[in-house]
């Protein structure tokens, strides 16, 4: 009898008993008129165990289902829907074991639109909900907490419906520890006028919730200020402690011609940096959604992402442009969620239909990634071949700010080496429009001398303040797996290796440099004491090298020494390295003796972390015909 609306769900997880799988545990939430009045209930629906279906000794009641051990300790119930929670006062109606609800509502009061959160804290899971309230005598936003029990021993009766078996707990050590009882989520979040503080005399409606792993929980919701004025405000509570605020996420004002500034419909979400809020606003002359974010544990509300909060003007429409929505028209109820990077959803009537909408904050990170041969053509498919030796890396950039200049910033890897950060190719500037923040043309990277081994490819933009995107993968294949290979004909020198440095040991000099684009297969280290000399292809050869690393035992102490290097790929040798390097030695430097050749040349070759990159392709090839 009654009615049942604006529903609520969150999930936990159990484990079965008899197999140790985990299941999920819907929980909801919803408005209810059954009880005589509006109230708010709750249910959770538990699964059965096959392993103890004729587990009778722990399901003394008839019913539908199989038994249940819910997370290791819990009691053992019959599959079903259940009321969760109760107090110790009195037992309640079917689902929900309250006197009036969850929200205990007073006769001619009503309790409204309930939003649910749920996390496991310490091996515990914790039920949070929100709702709006009339028992102050104007709405208020009211919340309470529930400790999922984990408790071993119990007392239980039944209580029958058709097709149905409720268990009530009755055990009077879970009752007075507060395990089964949904108790104030903060100091007097429950009573009086609750959490929403900010104005006694006017309405706080439509809340939402969201709690993080260590369970401080998060609350905003709107409050009408005036007729033509709301806002949107945030509380948060640490577990056992009492709310804060709240503070004005909101506090937008009208923009011409627009007389009214509504906030409403907010939504709130949490991952581990950010607190995130969700709103429509009407601030111009049609409603969008609006996002700002602040740090986890305190600080400003921020907008995130260009015109999340703010307005600017499009020069081809001469609109304002605001919101993350943008569409012009009717934009609303928005839901937020975030995993690290948040995603918006929200009905629109952009299309002259209300259709779903949803975006997500990129961090300003590049999107549809391409990889080509020169100039263009032909395209590489992700994980195809390629018979050029010049590969180009494209993508079309994003930037919240189009006042920015931005660049794209690649790192290719061979297959089976790491990113190791140091062999980093950067686009030219490009600019973006002021709607979408997309950049107006591709950003491009070439490659060229590209040796014959299959590559993985990452990406990010960099703006002219210096503020970098994060690190992601070019196409959908993880870093395992090829972007794309190369099969190139043989004949294109390598080019001279780079950022060649000399360092005094206690019996030598250890020299070390950066490879070419494309790598080699190995290297020649000269020698000499007259200037000019090495770079020349004169002097004392060192060695030849595979790893772009080589001690010099040979020097004297006294002398000053020039030296030069040269790569060698495909049985061609490039130019020696320019300026040459030089030192002048002397046998008194302190410091360790110098570790074996062999690991000197794993930590220089970037197996251990240094600079090389694309050398360990030929490194590898090297190897095998070598075998």
């Amino acid at each position: 009898i009654g009615e049942s609306t604006y529903p609520s769900v969150a999930v936990m997880q159990v484990f079965i008993p008899s197999t140790n799988l985990p299941v999920t545990v819907p929980v909801v939430a919803w408005q209810d008129t059954s009880s005589g009045t509006t109230a708010i209930h709750l249910a959770a629906y538990f699964p059965g165990d096959p392993g103890r279906e004729n587990d009778t000794a722990n399901d003394p009641g008839p019913g539908p289902g199989i038994p249940l051990a819910f997370d290791e300790n819990f009691p053992v119930i019959d599959e079903g829907w259940y009321g969760f929670g109760t107090t110790a006062s009195a037992i309640g109606n079917s689902f929900d074991f309250f006197v009036q609800g969850l929200s205990s509502t007073p006769i001619g009061r009503v309790s409204e639109r309930p939003k649910l959160a749920m996390t496991r804290i310490a091996g515990v899971w914790h039920a949070f909900v929100a709702w709006q309230d009339t028992r102050n005598n104007n709405y208020e936003i009211y919340s309470r907490h529930y400790v999922v029990p984990t408790l071993a021993s119990y007392d239980r009766q039944t209580i029958r419906f058709p097709g149905k078996v409720f268990p009530i707990f009755t055990g009077d050590n879970m009752l007075a520890a507060g395990v089964r009882s949904w108790a104030a989520t903060g100091a007097g979040s429950d009573a009086g006028a609750g959490i929403s503080t900010a104005s006694a005399t006017t309405p706080s409606l439509n809340p939402s919730i969201a709690v993080d792993p260590a369970g401080t929980v998060y609350v905003a919701w709107e409050e009408q200020q005036s007729a033509t004025n709301s806002e949107v405000f945030e509380s948060d509570c640490t577990l056992g402690g009492a709310f804060t605020g709240p503070t004005n996420v909101s506090n937008t004002a009208p923009l011409p011609p627009s007389t009214i500034s509504r906030s409403s419909n907010a939504s709130i979400a949490v991952d581990g940096s950010f607190v995130y809020v969700a709103w429509v606003d009407d601030q111009v002359t049609n409603t969008e959604i609006y996002v700002r974010r602040r740090a986890v544990g305190g600080g400003a509300w921020t907008e995130i992402g260009f015109n999340a909060f703010s307005a600017s003007i499009d020069l081809a429409s001469t609109q304002p442009v605001t919101g993350i929505s943008k569409t012009f028209s009717a934009s609303l109820f928005p839901q937020i969620k975030s995993n690290g990077s948040p995603v918006v959803v929200w009905q629109d009537f952009a299309n002259a239909n209300f259709d779903i909408y949803v975006r997500r904050f990129f961090e300003n990170e590049p999107r549809r990634m391409r990889q080509t041969g020169p100039l263009g053509a032909p395209v590489i498919n992700f994980g195809g071949l390629s018979g050029s030796a010049t590969i180009e890396l494209r993508g079309t950039l994003f930037t919240e700010d189009p006042l920015r200049r931005t660049r794209m910033e690649v790192e290719v890897k061979p297959i089976g080496s790491p990113f190791v950060g140091t062999l980093i190719q950067t686009s030219g500037d490009v600019t973006t429009y002021d709607v979408n923040q997309e950049s107006t043309v591709e950003a491009v990277v070439s490659f060229t001398g590209v040796v014959n081994t299959q590559y993985h490819w990452r990406v990010r933009t960099v703006n002219d303040l210096g503020q970098y995107s994060s690190w992601i993968s070019a196409g959908s294949n993880v870093d395992g797996q090829t972007d794309f290979g190369v099969s190139a004909s043989p004949g294109v020198p390598p080019a001279a290796p780079t950022n060649l440095t000399l360092t005094a040991q206690v019996t030598g000099v250890q020299a070390q440099w950066t490879p070419p684009v494309g790598g080699a297969d190995s290297y020649i280290l000269l020698q000499s004491q007259i200037p000019g000399q090495a770079s020349t292809g004169g002097g004392t050869l060192v060695g030849s090298p595979v790893p772009p690393s080589q001690f010099d035992a040979t020097v004297s102490s006294g002398n000053t020494y020039f030296y030069s290097v040269a790569a060698v790929r495909g049985g061609l040798t490039g130019p020696f390295s320019l300026p040459e390097a030089t030192i002048l030695f002397t046998s008194a430097v302190s410091g360790a003796t110098p570790p074996p050749a062999d690991e000197v040349n794993k930590k220089r070759c970037g197996l251990m972390g240094g600079e090389a990159l694309l050398a360990l392709a030929a490194i590898a090839l090297f190897r095998r015909r070598r075998r």
